[in-house]
């Protein structure tokens, strides 16, 4: 379904947009699951249009801030889907058994610590692109140790199908968000190319 972008103007798929809900006082609520009632106010899901649209209404004091809670709603929501996975059993960590997962054909996408070593991940990156999986790098190994339920996690695989979907369409909604140029993107995607 396509939505119009309050601030642009512009018409896109609601799935590439942002929704927010106001409140009785005129606080702008994000309602990233879209179940909120009210009449939906919607934005491309670019932290800049947020910023722009907040500084433009009567929050404009509070553009900053709207924007950074948005990033920090989308990255635990990103991270908490991980950490479903994981409860699910979908989810393998460590050198070792991600390179296994990898090697056999279970694995349907590889995630990395963004400050994890290079040539380890550079290692299991090139058994991920030799089979077409996706590379998801946007998170630190704390963040990902905190979503895994491990101290500092470097590598990870999913290895269901369905919650491999459900975390690559997370990740992106907020490595999108947080993209300045709409032609550049922060998840390493090393499967095409």
């Amino acid at each position: 379904m396509q939505q119009q972008c309050r601030q642009t103007g512009m018409m896109a798929d609601a799935a590439d947009m942002l929704r927010f809900v106001p409140s009785p006082d005129g606080v702008l609520t994000p309602d990233l699951a879209g179940k909120l009632p009210g009449d939906a106010v919607w934005l491309h899901n670019r932290r800049a249009v947020v910023q722009a649209f907040a500084e433009s209404c009567t929050l404009a004091g509070e553009s900053d801030l709207l924007a950074a809670q948005v990033d920090g709603l989308l990255e635990a929501r990103a991270l908490s889907y991980i950490g479903l996975a994981r409860k699910a059993g979908a989810i393998v960590s460590g050198f070792a058994k991600t390179r296994a997962v990898l090697q056999n054909g279970r694995a349907e996408i590889l995630l990395g610590a963004s400050d994890g070593a290079e040539d380890g991940r550079a290692k299991l990156a090139r058994l991920a692109q030799a089979t077409g999986l996706p590379v998801l790098e946007p998170f630190t190994a704390a963040q990902l140790g905190v979503a895994i339920g491990r101290s500092n996690v470097i590598h990870a695989a999913l290895t269901h199908q369905g919650w491999a979907h459900r975390v690559e369409s997370e990740v992106r909604r907020l490595v999108v968000y947080r993209t300045e140029d709409p032609g550049q993107t922060q998840v390493e995607d090393r499967s095409e190319g």
